[in-house]
């Protein structure tokens, strides 16, 4: 898994506050847990400093980015815009603001159409022969310049990178 997010925001997600972040294989999100009326007096009889947290547990939820199969915004409320991420089982709806659902919908969506690291094909081991001979590149190269599409020195710059 990636260690630098590409995109970190607060949310509404199912019914629960979250905080998502956008990383470049998933989508992860946590969702705070119920306040419990235990949790809220120790923490009153203790001012807060017998390091209680007022909610329990937390879920964490993850999509991964190649499961997702569409991305799309709807106009939810005042104040707040929907996006959608469709997966092939499920639905997941992110509320947030209006700015945000393009900048969410975007990240996501450019996510998608990058290669994943791990699928990233190897370089191959020696180069691909040529699919035109010597000949036919460089006298493409001349008309190139004769056009004046190339100046007398990117010709002679490609000539000898083909010559080499």
């Amino acid at each position: 898994m990636t260690d630098q997010p590409v995109l970190q925001f607060k949310s509404h997600v199912k019914g629960k506050n979250a905080d998502v972040t956008v990383w470049p294989d998933r989508i992860e999100w946590a969702e705070q847990g119920k306040l419990t009326m235990t949790r809220l007096t120790a923490a009153a009889v203790t001012l807060g400093k017998a390091g209680v947290s007022l909610r329990k547990g937390t879920d964490t939820n993850v999509i991964p980015i190649k499961a997702i199969q569409g991305v799309t915004t709807h106009k939810g409320g005042i104040g707040y815009t929907t996006v959608e991420v469709a997966t092939s089982g499920d639905r997941v709806s992110f509320r947030v603001s209006k700015g945000e659902a393009e900048q969410v919908k975007d990240a996501v969506l450019r996510l998608m159409r990058e290669p994943s690291p791990a699928a990233a094909p190897a370089a191959p081991a020696s180069p691909a022969p040529p699919s035109t001979s010597l000949a036919d590149e460089l006298t493409k190269l001349a008309q190139l310049r004769d056009q004046g599409v190339l100046s007398e020195e990117e010709f002679q710059a490609q000539k000898a990178r083909l010559l080499d």
